[in-house]
């Protein structure tokens, strides 16, 4: 079926066989999460203490990863919604509750552990935690958790609303991008810089960050995942994202503001991983790569535990950062919290930690 918007509908003819049928993910885009969880690990590999890049020339690598994972987090929820049209909100918040909130508040606490433990050791005495930290998390790169609740939350209501108003929901799609460019030339308001570094500053300053992907992530789901499948691109729409994910990283070293930036290597990403020819239906290499996505979500929660080791490694050897180490620890850290994700997803009683 030939379209003008360069996407054709995720569906299987009669001939496909129904096993295909339950195998219709798509190996590009379990790939891509993966891509990103490992952005984001780089970001945090290669930061000091400070929060500035040791290796500025590659920190853009590492700031795609949220963009991308809104745009994914609101197409499967309006697919799913539209698949499922007996799902009432309240169904579907308490699911966002049990597979978003509650591993948020159980990472929470193992990093609040964690640092209280060290306090004890450098200090001797506990540190109260604020009460914001029930939204902001126990570690900072948390933040996202409680935000891609709340949005997704939004864009149900949005899909289940306009799901069958053609024109109103196509309206709101076009409001929706065009919130999206105007909050990126929006400055960041100063009631965030008063916020204390040990409350949630960063929450706030990453959420008005993550705004206009947001945004662009509920009209993108809006218009292209209201069929109850999800979108695929053609090959040629799949090279033009693959196009906009290399230049909006490369931009990122001349232009400012960094946030319309940011969504454009997203939204490229997303792109490239919705092209059907690599179906993990296929088999091959790229369907064993591609199944390490689902436990993206993992590596993302749990990352943080290996680097804040790694690093304690080397400040107890007195070991400085290099090119060689970081690399080291880069791998290291993604290859240990990519393995807990795998021993925990297997058992029943700690899979709710990955949000399974």
């Amino acid at each position: 079926m030939t379209t003008h918007t360069g996407f054709i509908p995720m569906t299987l003819t009669a001939r496909e066989p129904a096993a295909a049928k339950e195998r219709a993910r798509l190996g590009l885009l379990d790939g891509a999460r993966l891509l990103a969880a490992a952005g984001i690990v780089w970001a945090h590999v290669s930061a000091t203490e400070s929060g500035t890049h040791l290796y500025p020339a590659l920190s853009p690598l590492g700031t795609f990863g949220v963009p991308f994972y809104l745009f994914i987090a609101m197409l499967f929820m309006a697919r799913g919604l539209t698949r499922d049209p007996q799902k009432t909100f309240r169904q579907y918040f308490l699911s966002r509750l049990l597979r978003v909130y509650v591993p948020f508040l159980a990472w929470s606490a193992i990093y609040i552990v964690l640092a209280e433990a060290k306090f004890v050791l450098q200090d001797g005495h506990l540190h109260s935690q604020p009460w914001s930290t029930f939204y902001a998390g126990g570690h900072q790169h948390l933040w996202f958790l409680p935000f891609l609740m709340v949005m997704t939350m939004i864009g149900a209501v949005l899909v289940r609303t306009l799901e069958h108003r053609a024109h109103l929901r196509v309206a709101v799609a076009v409001g929706c991008v065009i919130a999206g460019a105007v909050v990126c030339f929006v400055p960041e308001p100063g009631w965030i810089s008063l916020r204390g570094p040990d409350g949630d500053l960063e929450f706030w300053r990453f959420a008005f960050r993550a705004l206009p992907s947001a945004f662009w992530a509920t009209a993108f789901a809006l218009m292209f995942a209201t069929k109850g499948s999800l979108p695929r691109t053609r090959p040629s729409v799949a090279i033009a994202g693959a196009g906009i994910f290399i230049l909006a990283l490369l931009a990122m070293h001349w232009l400012e503001p960094l946030r319309p930036l940011r969504g454009l290597a997203g939204f490229g990403l997303v792109l490239v991983a919705l092209l059907p020819a690599f179906s993990t239906a296929r088999g091959g290499a790229l369907e064993q790569f591609g199944s390490l996505g689902r436990y993206s979500y993992g590596v993302y929660l749990s990352h943080v535990v290996f680097v804040r080791i790694f690093v304690l490694w080397a400040q107890r050897f007195g070991i400085e950062p290099t090119a060689w180490l970081i690399a080291m620890e880069f791998a290291v850290v993604l290859g240990a919290s990519l393995g807990l994700s795998i021993v925990l997803s297997r058992s029943r009683y700690t899979r709710w930690l990955l949000g399974e």
